[in-house]
């Protein structure tokens, strides 16, 4: 139980505060001018021991540098990639304002300060995104190691994304696009935007992992350009497995036929596998670019010369290899594939990942289903009329 006690100073009376630790050591505050100060602080620290929320105030003298050290090893269970991202926002954004701040004069008005200077900087939704992400994590393990109450950053709001609009592409720009691509690229084209694999994911494939019999391949690894690891697990860190289509059957044949087990299915030139940036700025974007200028030329002719001035050619939009994984569910769900089984292809933790990500696929799917309920109530109230007794002459509302 926590005590007060009076003692004498050359400036007058003072009071102290001695409890105990939820540690069992005991402790004294000392200082507090007036009695009803000392009570305060005694309450105030007793409930904080029982409800758990209990930090000594030495604690928070612990700057965010330290504990940076310690968030940066945790760091080591992360990708590569994710790795290298996080520990350039800390260096760029959070250490110049952060590393010398005691954890414990960091508060939450100060944090919502910091959003708005590097949002009046110039900086990206997204990198002010990262840069607060970053300080949150370690402040939270500030509060796990006892030298924080709460998170001072947990609610603080970053600003919203503006999301550019994805690049579906049709089955015939698809086949236009690796026609594009030539030799290097024109078989990954078709892969990627049919099976909604990830580009890293493709890389990673293996000869074992695809069963031409079944028409599948098995996730289980996706090639990483970062660090020392070669390989990594996928986004979800769970196999899965992904059927592809009966068109591809000689491609994928041509690609693991007469290769070793551990063969990568989709190489370079020189027989490696294919490194997913290189391809993404060697192949697929000079090709997109080629397209998207000729397509432009063509619409631009058919607008002059129609009578209302619109082209007939669809544009063809500037697309990145993620957008190929788009092309792949928008396909898959034109073609009938309900939300469970885009998930599954997507590789999305949960079908409601999936619901967020494509919602903009599914109003058409939604006005089908109001036009079937339409036609299914008319017939189910046709056929029942008909069993109705000619005797009684029941009828039925409309």
């Amino acid at each position: 139980m926590a005590t007060i006690s009076k003692y004498e100073t050359k400036a007058g009376s003072r009071y102290e505060v001695r409890y105990r630790l939820p540690n069992g050591q005991t402790t004294r505050k000392r200082g507090f001018t007036t009695k009803r100060d000392a009570t305060a602080f005694m309450h105030t620290t007793e409930v904080s021991k029982s409800t758990g929320g209990f930090v000594q105030s030495s604690a928070g003298r612990v700057t965010v540098g330290t504990l940076a050290e310690a968030w940066k090893r945790s760091l080591d269970a992360k990708a590569a990639k994710t790795k290298r991202n996080r520990l350039s926002v800390w260096s760029h954004d959070v250490e110049p304002r952060w590393s010398s701040t005691p954890v414990g004069k960091v508060k939450r008005s100060h944090v919502e300060a910091w959003v708005s200077e590097m949002i009046g900087a110039g900086r990206s939704a997204v990198m002010v995104e990262g840069a607060l992400g970053v300080l949150r994590q370690i402040l939270a393990l500030g509060v796990a190691d006892g030298n924080l109450a709460t998170n001072p950053a947990a609610d603080v709001s970053a600003p919203k994304r503006l999301h550019r609009s994805r690049g579906y592409l049709t089955h015939v720009q698809v086949a236009e696009l690796a026609a594009a691509c030539g030799d290097r690229g024109h078989d990954l084209v078709l892969f990627l935007a049919y099976t909604g694999l990830r580009i890293g994911e493709a890389a990673g494939l293996q000869a074992q992992d695809v069963d031409l019999a079944r028409r599948r391949v098995t996730v289980e690894r996706a090639l990483t350009e970062a660090g020392d690891a070669r390989y990594k697990a996928p986004k979800t860190h769970e196999r899965r497995t992904v059927p592809y289509p009966e068109f591809l059957d000689d491609i994928m044949a041509a690609h693991v036929r007469g290769k070793g087990r551990e063969t990568p299915v989709f190489t370079s030139e020189r027989g490696t596998p294919v490194t997913p940036s290189n391809w993404r700025y060697r192949t697929l974007a000079p090709a997109v670019e080629t397209i998207v200028e000729r397509t432009d030329k063509i619409r631009a002719e058919e607008a002059a010369e129609a009578d209302d001035g619109h082209p007939t050619t669809p544009e063809f939009p500037t697309v990145t290899t993620h957008d190929l994984r788009h092309t792949a569910a928008s396909l898959a769900i034109s073609a009938g594939a309900n939300v469970k089984a885009v998930q599954r292809m997507m590789g999305h933790a949960k079908a409601s990942m999936t619901l967020d990500t494509y919602a903009d696929l599914f109003p058409d799917d939604l006005e089908q289903v109001a036009t079937r309920l339409t036609t299914q109530r008319a017939e189910a109230l046709g056929a029942r009329v008909q069993n109705v007794s000619t005797d009684t002459r029941e009828a039925l509302p409309a």
